[in-house]
């Protein structure tokens, strides 16, 4: 009952049962392929990844700070086929005991690229992120996390439509999801995707962490957050974007009520001091 309250207080729902707690579906057959299974090898369970670049997936950090060498990691494709790796690393801030903005940011270069599936773009665009990325907009979050009752030949990768409920300071994570449409454990470094108005599939943010048990909605790290770093790691400007080289142009703020003006966005609301404080969360 207090995990209840709590929950209800900070703006996300109470968990369902947890036989329902995903509420979403198998990712369809030939879409969103570029999302990929992160085997922990040495560990013995997994995450997912979005492949951004012919070599490169994003993942989360907490997927791989633990991970000795390459060889603790493979990456799957849905096609059956894997990659091995070639270096992997984590975003110089993350903060695995931060309640928020935790950069929960890594990356995973393959040894060789490969030409299927193709990679997808990460948004750096202002008009893109205003028209797909306020309060309400809903995200489509896939990855290869557990799904209860699910057929041994069931698609391992499954999706879910989730609303966006909060940002938190900066606009540097998305709270999203709750009422039993959630992402769940192994889906940790997973996509959260946009459409962009030209029709084309974005990604936008990295699965991070969320309620235990799941269902009550998760953070999601915004990816452009994370391209200048990699931008100066892989020495890849084009990373950014193509009209800004420097990864510090994309304003992911949410826009005031009346939808006006990106210069004049609000700075931290007295309410992200209520958003997870007192919430039950872990990795995902």
């Amino acid at each position: 009952m207090l995990l209840a309250a709590l929950l209800t207080a900070s703006g996300l729902s109470a968990p369902p049962d947890p036989a329902q707690v995903i509420g979403g579906d198998p990712a369809p057959a030939g879409q969103y392929d570029a999302v990929v299974r992160v085997d922990r090898v040495h560990v013995g369970n997994h995450c997912s990844g979005t492949l951004v670049r012919p070599d490169l997936v994003l993942t989360a950090a907490h997927c791989v700070d633990d991970i000795a060498d390459t060889t603790g990691l493979r990456i799957w494709f849905t096609s059956g086929i894997s990659a091995e790796v070639a270096d992997f690393g984590f975003h110089p801030d993350y903060c695995e005991s931060c309640d928020t903005n935790r950069f929960d940011y890594a990356y995973v270069r393959l040894s060789d690229p490969v030409d299927a599936p193709a990679a997808v773009t990460v948004v750096t665009d202002q008009e893109v992120w205003d028209s797909t990325m306020q309060t309400s907009d809903v995200l489509t979050v896939v990855g290869f996390g557990d799904v209860p009752d699910r057929p041994v030949a069931a698609e391992p990768r499954w999706l879910v439509e989730v609303p966006i409920r909060r940002f938190t300071g900066g606009g540097i994570e998305v709270v999203a999801g709750g009422d039993g449409r959630d992402s769940c454990e192994g889906d940790s470094g997973g996509a959260a995707f946009v459409t962009a108005p030209d029709g084309t599939l974005q990604l936008v943010a990295i699965t991070s962490r969320g309620s235990d048990p799941c269902g009550a909605g998760g953070y999601y790290g915004v990816a452009y957050h994370t391209m200048g770093w990699l931008s100066e790691v892989l020495d890849d400007a084009t990373l950014c974007g193509e009209s800004c080289s420097t990864c510090d142009c994309l304003d992911t703020r949410p826009l005031p009520e009346d939808g006006c003006c990106s210069t004049d966005r609000p700075q931290d609301a007295p309410w992200l001091l209520l958003v997870l404080v007192p919430l039950a969360r872990r990795r995902r």
